[in-house]
């Protein structure tokens, strides 16, 4: 950095080396890393209000460490640089293959420990209390489970921040299955009654025949444009979404950038809060409620230099209600494993949790009802 000047694009790149080597070879040869990560870091400078030189960095170091990783030659020597900074369980910018410190590590299983120290307290399964009757032994409660799990970490994953996926294999080493179906069941359930004015139409829908069928469908779908949102929300979506998948349709769905596939095929998904009094907020919006988590202990410098704050992680869309965020969205162009198991089992949970945190502590007796709707879009598939 320039003495009171504008921040070396260079030396951000140079800090970054090791995050950007590794989101490479995670996404392949076809992946745009240097203008994927110049965005990036060009958006975060702007969230973060730090200016940035004008000068052309050079990508050198980072294109020979990659060259060796793909050919298997991690020992070839390399100039060092600026210390890349040791990943943490609070980082921006964690993948799959984000190592964990020994001391991020410790950190979480301190509060593990903390959590454990009362197991009156803390959630024990009914099929683990049946097993550990017949075993004659006391039952390990969720939270004792999780943290031995944790103790074996090497890498960032979402249980870091106190997040258990039922559907992620880890847990079956940990878990018996009759365990983790009363996880995956307790607590108010996820899908929600259809509006009556809707479940009509869509048992019409379910017997149409083809694209064209439902585009006119849509066409004689009779609404008023406020009173009846949802039936608004159908005729639009049928009639825009429909005509991409009626023969000879001249631009083809295979083609389009993740932006145009969200806008023109995903998009029922934002349009339906239409009128409901939550907006969803797109164009990469950062989570402030992730933010807000990441800089809950920054404090002015003492005995230890004061922090960079740090910004949430951006996702494509974010649904927000009376200014509180309540769930998310995250697109792609096309169908990539890789991407869909980053975004699915890391990415979006751990800003979720953020997000259910932070409703919770608006409206505690929420906690064991709430949900935070997210959607992960691959090309032509999501869940």
């Amino acid at each position: 950095m320039k003495e009171n000047g504008p921040v070396l694009f260079q030396s951000v790149i140079d800090a970054m080396e090791t995050e950007i080597v590794q989101s490479s070879l995670i996404f392949g040869l076809n992946f745009d890393y240097k203008a994927t990560w110049i965005k990036d870091i060009q958006s975060c400078a702007n969230d973060l209000e730090i200016q940035l030189d004008n000068a052309k960095p050079t990508w050198k170091r980072i294109e020979n460490k990659l060259h060796n990783e793909r050919q298997g030659n991690t020992s070839a020597p390399v100039k060092p640089s600026t210390p890349s900074p040791v990943a943490s369980s609070s980082s921006t910018c964690s993948t799959l293959k984000t190592k964990l410190s020994t001391t991020d590590r410790d950190k979480v299983l301190e509060v593990y420990d903390t959590l454990i120290q009362d197991e009156n307290t803390c959630w024990v399964l009914e099929a683990t209390k049946r097993q550990a009757t017949l075993e004659k032994k006391a039952p390990w409660s969720v939270e004792r489970k999780m943290r031995e799990f944790v103790a074996t970490l090497s890498y960032i994953h979402p249980s870091l921040s106190f997040i258990l996926d039922t559907n992620d294999l880890n847990w079956v080493d940990y878990f018996s299955k009759e365990e983790l179906e009363e996880i995956k069941s307790s607590g108010q359930p996820i899908l929600r009654h259809i509006p009556d004015e809707l479940k009509p139409k869509f048992e019409q829908i379910e017997k149409l025949k083809s694209a064209l069928d439902a585009y006119n469908f849509g066409r004689l779908i009779d609404h008023h444009p406020i009173e009846q949102p949802l039936l608004t929300w159908l005729f639009q979506t049928l009639v825009q979404t429909a005509p991409f998948f009626i023969p000879g349709a001249y631009t083809s769905t295979q083609n389009m950038l993740e932006s145009d596939k969200l806008y023109y095929l995903w998009n029922f998904l934002n349009t339906i809060y239409r009128n409901s009094g939550i907006e969803a907020l797109g164009k990469e919006k950062t989570s402030t409620t992730h933010a807000k988590t990441l800089n809950s202990k920054r404090k002015l410098s003492a005995a230890d230099v004061i922090e960079r704050e740090k910004i949430g992680r951006r996702l494509d869309t974010i649904y927000i209600g009376d200014g509180i965020e309540l769930g998310g969205l995250e697109t792609g162009s096309r169908k990539d494993n890789t991407k869909e198991f980053e975004d699915s089992m890391l990415k979006l949970p751990i800003v979720f949790k953020d997000m259910l945190t932070e409703i919770v502590s608006h409206r505690p007796s929420l906690l064991h009802k709430a949900h935070v709707i997210g959607y992960n879009i691959n090309g032509m598939y999501a869940k």
